[in-house]
């Protein structure tokens, strides 16, 4: 995308910048305000396909990355759980509907033919 600008005699022209005695480039207002930029951005200078581009990025505290990533390592763990959990809950009801039809018979204790002489009762 090449910005244009229209010069004092109304034509369009391209915007320009210089390289300075510092290696430094002004970035055209037009472009700062469309982007948004403010003075002390940080950009990842790199070349693609022989041009200069300016990568926006922003820096971050070390500390509130790695408080933030301990903490969405606990949720991550507890969700494991719970979902860990759901899915032997859903494995325990599937086992039971394939274990008794709707027609099975009630079975009672007087249909059992030997006690078992290891039951307490409980």
């Amino acid at each position: 995308m090449t910005k244009t600008k229209k010069n004092q005699m109304g034509h369009r022209v391209k915007l320009l910048v210089r390289l300075g005695p510092k290696h430094q480039v002004t970035i055209p207002k037009s472009i700062v305000e469309t982007l948004h930029l403010r003075i002390g951005d940080m950009f990842e200078p790199q070349v693609q396909n022989g041009k200069v581009v300016l990568i926006p990025k922003q820096l971050v505290d070390k500390k509130l990355v790695s408080s933030r990533t301990s903490r969405q390592r606990r949720r991550a763990r507890e969700r494991s759980q719970v979902d860990e959990w759901e899915d032997w809950r859903h494995l325990a009801l599937n086992a039971l509907e394939r274990a008794y039809s709707d027609d099975e018979p009630e079975y009672t204790s007087d249909l059992i033919k030997e006690p078992n002489p290891e039951y307490e009762g409980r």
